[in-house]
Parts: structure tokens; sequence; C-alpha cells
């Protein structure tokens, strides 16, 4: 949809983490117990969940490859003063 609503390469970026960072992260976020409340099998809830996650991003890495569009992927070893040189960058923000 970026190609075709006419934004520009230099206007998108994705960041998009892998699965063993985005899953660690999860597991210490306060609003997953909430979110997972009613589920009988909390572990396959999350599970399925993460899972889907996963797919989507790999979804998305897949359509920016194919359009040629800026992608950082996240496994948390970059620093973060790093990550934000890159998007500034990429944006041209000064």
């Amino acid at each position: 949809m970026i190609k075709e609503l006419g934004i520009t390469d230099n206007k998108y970026l994705a960041i998009i983490p892998t699965k063993e960072f985005q899953v660690t992260h999860y597991q210490e976020r306060q609003f997953v117990s909430y979110v997972l409340d009613g589920c009988s099998n909390k572990e396959k809830a999350f599970e399925n969940w993460m899972e889907r996650d996963f797919l989507f991003s790999k979804e998305i890495e897949r359509q920016c490859e194919s359009n040629k569009l800026k992608i950082m992927i996240n496994d948390g070893t970059t620093n973060l003063d790093d990550m934000v040189n890159e998007v500034v960058t990429h944006f041209g923000i000064d």
C-alpha cells in the first residue's frame, strides 16, 4: 500500500523485531496477562499470538524487500542510539 499511496522510499521505514526479541519483551509486559486472562491454555495462547505476530512481520519484511523499502531488524543487539541515528539519517532529520 505504501507504493500505491505514492509514499517515497525515504518516507517509510519498517523496524521489525526478531521472534526471540519480541517474545522476550512481551513476556515482560504487564498487559499480556490481561489479554490472556480468559484463555484455558495461556501458554499455548501466548505461543500462538507470538507466532501470528512473527508471521505478520515476515510478510512485512517480504513486502518491503520486494518494493525496495528500508527495513531494520531489531534483535536487541544494536545500541539504541545507533538505531535512532539510522532512523534520523533515513528520514533526513536534522
